[in-house]
C-alpha cells in the first residue's frame, strides 16, 4: 500500500482546474481542452 501512494505522488500532476479557474474568463473544459460552453 506504501509502495502504491508513493508511485502515485511521483506520477502526480496539477488538476486543470486550478488553472482555468484563476483566470478572468473561466470556461470549463475536459481533460483534452474543449470547451464545454
Amino acid at each position: 500500500m506504501i509502495e502504491k501512494i508513493q508511485q502515485v505522488e511521483d506520477n502526480w500532476q496539477k488538476p486543470w482546474i486550478t488553472i482555468a479557474a484563476n483566470t478572468r474568463n473561466f470556461f470549463p473544459q475536459n481533460l483534452t481542452g474543449r470547451r464545454y460552453a
